[in-house]
């Protein structure tokens, strides 16, 4: 029985694959798709895809990192397997969905490690927004005045160092601030508290369980 279900999950694997490359090229011209491929570089295409490899390499690699202290179970191959779940549901879900589905199956054993599962997802992405500034910065001189992007370099390092420093406090105050504030929170909204009271408490668990393993420092 158990052959049975990995042959059916493969197939619907390789389904759900097929089902979103053709919502990937569903827009493109293939003549025109067909004629360009035929003026690229071999080496800087395979450049390119083996950047792309390793990125996501050292990316699964970062995921497993900030999953290890709240979510042990999952290996290497999971975590690889979620990451590419999760980058399929960008393709597909605005706002980068996708990457809320990772943070779901990362958290689907244990609706408790939630809140840490999050707060790791905004390390990432902070980490990520900087080193685009700082790529950003370097190839700057190299481009024209009237690209966007040159002038929009400061909003996106303001927006990635205030989502880093977001995550950190959430890491590191989540449970002193709540302290101070569960108790007048629970006595002004008796009506629902108790669910978002629970949900609060789960929360201050988690971030409670990652800064205690430390396991997002050597991912800076």
């Amino acid at each position: 029985m158990k052959g049975v279900w990995s042959k059916l999950r493969t197939i619907a694997s390789l389904g759900l694959g097929l089902a979103f490359l053709w919502m990937a090229l569903r827009g493109v011209d293939l003549a025109n798709l067909a004629a360009s491929a035929g003026q690229v570089h071999l080496g800087w295409l395979g450049v390119v895809i083996l950047t792309v490899l390793c990125g996501l390499g050292l990316k699964a690699w970062r995921w497993s990192y900030l999953l290890r202290p709240v979510a042990p179970e999952p290996d290497y191959w999971d975590t690889l397997g979620m990451l590419l779940t999760g980058q399929a549901g960008n393709a597909l879900l605005p706002y980068r969905g996708g990457d809320l589905i990772r943070t779901w199956m990362a958290s689907s054993s244990d609706a408790g490690i939630l809140p840490a599962v999050l707060t790791g997802l905004v390390i990432e992405k902070a980490l990520d927004g900087i080193m685009l500034v700082g790529v950003t910065a370097l190839v700057l001189p190299f481009l024209p005045a009237q690209v966007p992007i040159a002038s929009d370099w400061r909003r996106m390092l303001g927006l990635a160092l205030g989502a880093l420093a977001a995550g950190l406090m959430a890491v590191a105050l989540s449970d002193r601030i709540w302290m101070m504030l569960r108790r007048p929170f629970v006595d002004r909204l008796s009506g629902f508290s108790p669910r978002v009271v629970r949900w609060a408490d789960q929360f201050v668990q988690g971030m409670t369980r990652l800064r205690r393993s430390g396991g997002y420092r050597p991912v800076m």
